[in-house]
């Protein structure tokens, strides 16, 4: 029911923002005191890349407000898929085009089907436990990835939903100036902690560095960043491909556009462009 563009945006997005897994929820009128949840869980800051996950999904989902339990924290939407019919129908199709997010994909796949055949009123099965389990222990151990993407005719839009979940677009202030003006210069990058995933972003973008930022993180959380950047013409060439599949940073780019067209110089008398006020650059 997807076109080829729709499913790479689909797991680019899950891949960068989403959680799939296996939840344990304590039940009172299960006889094992307890029931198994498979889902998958979509949060982000902003409304707007959720509004189009719902639209494609066209099933039982649920979409809430979650209010930050920390003042430093921003709000968050949050998508919900727990219906394991819709599962099925949403994670089958994209299953190989997600890489950091396949195996558990593919787990959560396998305990619907080993559910669908276990005997009501008995508790979870041995296979169920070990599917709970395995997919716990991928996404808090978060190992390397083992496989990266297919590459298909929709890489444009699986990058696009990398970028509007994980990536950033910003505009940098250059110390030379011209004339009267400084020279601000495009770039956008993504970062992630798993190398392999970042060097596959920067094989579909076709431009950009990859670079390694050693233990970053606070307290235990702390993990080398893998990152791959792009400025300049190649920045704006890749957001010019991109740009049918971003929502919200739809308008960074824009910001991008005026200043290209303004030739990346600004008179710092007059202040930074409207455009450039109007836009919080992520």
């Amino acid at each position: 029911k997807w076109s080829e563009d729709d499913r790479a945006w689909l797991a680019g997005f899950i891949d960068g923002e989403g959680w799939i897994g296996i939840a344990k929820v304590t039940s009172a009128t299960s006889r094992a005191g307890f029931y198994y949840r498979p889902g998958v869980v979509v949060p982000q800051v902003h409304r707007a890349p959720l509004d189009r996950l719902m639209r494609l999904i066209h099933g039982y989902a649920t979409m809430c407000p979650r209010k930050a339990t920390n003042v430093r924290w921003a709000s968050q939407w949050v998508v919900n898929v727990f219906n394991r019919g819709v599962l099925v129908e949403l994670l089958t199709p994209i299953l190989r085009q997600l890489s950091i997010k396949r195996e558990q994909a593919a787990v959560v796949l396998h305990y619907i089907e080993v559910a669908a055949r276990a005997p009501r009123g008995f508790g979870p099965l041995p296979e169920m436990t070990r599917c709970y389990e395995r997919c716990t222990w991928l996404n808090t151990e978060k190992p390397a990835v083992s496989a990266l993407p297919e590459h298909t005719a929709g890489d444009d839009a699986w990058l696009g939903a990398v970028i509007e979940g994980e990536g950033s677009i910003q505009i940098t202030k250059h110390g030379k100036k011209q004339g009267n003006g400084h020279v601000y210069s495009l770039r956008v990058s993504v970062g992630m902690i798993d190398e392999a995933f970042v060097r596959h972003v920067r094989a579909v973008a076709g431009s950009g560095v990859v670079y390694c930022e050693r233990r970053a993180g606070h307290g235990n959380n702390q993990k080398d960043c893998w990152w791959w950047t792009a400025g300049a013409k190649q920045a704006r060439a890749i957001l010019e491909r991109v740009f049918p599949f971003l929502d919200r940073k739809k308008a960074h780019v824009g910001v991008a556009r005026r200043l290209y067209r303004e030739g990346m110089v600004i008179n710092m008398k007059a202040g930074l462009p409207p455009a450039v006020l109007a836009v919080k650059l992520a």
